[in-house]
Parts: C-alpha cells; structure tokens; sequence
C-alpha cells in the first residue's frame, strides 16, 4: 500500500468514525431508556399505596404520518400524611405510543371511577410524597421496542467504531513495516512477510451473521405492524415494508450458507513457496 493510498485509508476511516457516531449514540440513547426505565421500576416498589380520587382523565391522540399515537393523561387526589396532595403522572412510561392498547385500557379503568366518588389507588414515594403513581408496572413491549433500537443502531455504531480502531492499527503496522522494508514491498504485509495468506472465509461469515442478525432486528417487527395496517386500516401501500422482512429471510439463508461453507471447509491458507512469489513466477517464465 504506498503513502498515497494509506492516506486515502485513514481518511475513509475518518468519514466512517462520523458516520458511526450517531448510530451509537441512538443505540446508547436506547439503552439508557432501559436502564433508567428498570432502575424506576426498581425504586417505586417500595413506594407506598394509598387511596386516590380521580379527578380527570382524557385519552389524548396525535396523527402521525400513518397512524395514530395515544397518552393517557389525568389528574388525582391523595393523601400523604395529612396532607392532600395532587399528581397527573399516570404510568411508569409517560411518554406516547401507539404500541398495543395499554392506554386505551388505562383510560378505560380510570374513567370508570371519575366522578363516582369511588377511590382508586396510587403510589406514593415515602421520602418525597410529592411524587406519585399510578401504573407502575414495565411495560415489555416497551422495553422491547427499545432494545430494538440498543440492538440495531447500537450494533451498526459500534460494529463500525471497533472496526475502525482495528483498521487504523493495521495501518499503523503496515507504516512501521513499510519504514524497516522500504524497499521490500513483499515484506509490508504480515501475511506475506510470513508466506501464509489466510482465506476470508471466517471474516465473511462473521460479517453475513451480524448483518443478517442486525437487518433482521430492525425489520422484523414490521410484521408485526404492517398486518394490522393493511388489514384493518386498508393502508395497502404498507404492503411494500414486507419488503423487509422478505430481503432479512434472504440475509438469513445467506449468512446460513457461510457458517455451512466454514463448518465444511474450516480455515485455508496459501502457502508460498518462495518470497517475493512473483520471482517465481519470473523464473517459471524464463525456462518455458
């Protein structure tokens, strides 16, 4: 690799670290929903239950591009050591999906007792009795969604990071070779130097794996998705995201034929007979 190019290397590397950069963050961004969504959970089960009055609820929607998203939100009365308090924070996970029907079920059970006079039942933290819940189970669909994006953004970011680390050693080591064989081009390679050149075949089953594995994360819950839509909302150009799921069944078969071909074939190496190889082949040349 001459000066030239191991430039043009090293900037590629460069461009790829900013491309990785955001599909880590988003990745890391998920996963810290995780985590903090546990740890809440975690601490509000030694919150306190007590009584609480339900003095409004509403079930709030909001159209997206294809569909709609919900929230419950509400307000209720409590009490905390004789003293009345007021919250609005429903759930543990406050934020709006569309994923299921957990706050149409919420918003169900609540408006049942609104106006009744009927209490209902809250959570109240001990030590801050201005914090209170009234859901405060996880939500798994939630957390799934979430791992998606842990799994697939998180994957591809740092897939592409640590490669990137591993790419700019390796031209670090060919530098140092081309500086102790300057004119030795065979010697600033480690393969060549050593006269064993090893098959690709391990690296390209490893690389089908992950990228089947990732594309199929990120497309799989459409179908899950995509049925409801097309059947009950006769949103038909959804039809086309099933594209998806059917090139990750074919990422699939593919990354399965690799580890097939490794399983079979292991490992292969090229062995040299002499170094540089093409003298030999000068030499060949010269007696025919």
């Amino acid at each position: 690799m001459g000066q030239s190019e191991k430039q043009k290397t090293k900037s590629s590397i460069g461009c790829l670290t900013l491309f990785a950069l955001p599909f880590a963050g988003v990745g890391v961004f998920a996963l810290y929903l995780i985590i903090s969504s546990a740890w809440e959970y975690h601490e509000m089960q030694s919150w306190q239950q007590v009584p609480a009055r339900i003095d409004f609820v509403e079930l709030k929607s909001k159209r997206g591009k294809n569909s709609y998203t919900y929230e419950v939100q509400g307000r209720y009365a409590y009490e905390w050591g004789g003293r009345q308090y007021h919250n609005n924070r429903i759930a543990l996970h406050s934020r709006s999906d569309n994923l299921g029907t957990y706050h149409q079920r919420v918003y169900r059970q609540l408006a049942s007792y609104r106006g009744t006079g009927r209490s209902f039942r809250c959570f109240v933290n001990p030590e801050n009795p201005y914090e209170a819940v009234i859901f405060r189970e996880l939500r798994w669909e939630r957390l799934g969604f979430y791992a998606v994006f842990v799994i697939a953004f998180g994957g591809i970011g740092f897939g592409l990071l640590f490669y990137g680390v591993y790419a700019k050693k390796r031209i670090q080591h060919e530098r140092r070779l081309l500086g102790t064989y300057p004119d030795e081009p065979w010697k600033q390679r480690q393969d060549w130097l050593s006269g064993r050149m090893k098959s690709s075949s391990k690296p390209k089953m490893i690389v089908t794996l992950v990228f089947a594995l990732i594309w199929n994360a990120i497309s799989s819950p459409l179908l899950f998705i995509l049925p409801k839509e097309i059947v009950d909302k006769g949103n038909t150009a959804a039809a086309i995201g099933l594209l998806f799921p059917v090139v990750g069944l074919g990422l699939l078969v593919w990354a399965v034929r690799s580890i097939i071909q490794w399983r079979k074939f292991g490992e292969s190496f090229l062995v040299l007979q002499t170094i540089p190889a093409f003298e030999y082949g000068i030499a060949a040349l010269a007696y025919s």
